[in-house]
């Protein structure tokens, strides 16, 4: 059993939960308070406490978006440059010991992530990957970050969800218009 979440962090603003390797992860706006050192974004239940995901991110400003699963490890995205001493820029992995990077990572906010058709998708308002020139939508093969072919927005739109349906990717957000199908 898990215990009750209200009252149990400061400023908890929760924006997703997931299971990993048995463990239940939650990540948000949040801080676990009287922790030495302090706790902030992400925390996993151990079966009788709250803990730190690995040495855990930089500071009280770290804010996790979303998360999801792909290649066995979990993918953090969000408002962060450091995680465990490694460079985060807004995306990390965490293969259950340790977080390492995904390239250079994003330059800008992410919000978004799906696993579809063996990439990682990613979406939001950045203005690049890995100081590649891929702006709001990229999608990740667990080494390397390519353009999302046909998925060029106009002006400064941004990808707020990203949902599979009948072996499609559909992409919600604020954008006049796409130039292709994916």
């Amino acid at each position: 059993t898990y215990p009750p979440l209200e009252n149990t962090w400061s400023y908890p603003d929760l924006r997703k939960s997931i299971m990993y390797n048995g463990e239940l992860y939650v990540g948000g706006r949040l801080e676990v308070p009287n922790s030495s050192p302090p706790i902030y974004g992400l925390v996993k239940w151990d079966g009788s406490q709250w803990q730190k995901v690995g040495s855990g991110f930089n500071n009280q400003n770290t804010f996790i978006y979303n998360m999801a699963l792909f290649q066995n490890k979990l993918y953090a995205i969000g408002n962060f440059s450091i995680s465990s001493g490694s460079p985060g820029n807004c995306i990390a992995k965490w293969d259950g010991t340790s977080w390492s990077q995904c390239g250079s990572g994003l330059v800008g906010n992410v919000f978004a992530l799906k696993e579809y058709n063996g990439y990682l998708y990613v979406g939001g308002i950045f203005q690049s990957a890995s100081g590649g020139n891929i702006q709001s939508l990229a999608k990740w093969d667990g080494s390397q970050w390519y353009p999302v072919p046909g998925g060029t927005f106009a002006n400064s739109a941004s990808t707020a969800s990203f949902s599979v349906g009948n072996n499609d990717l559909y992409i919600c957000g604020y954008f006049d218009s796409i130039s292709n199908t994916l």
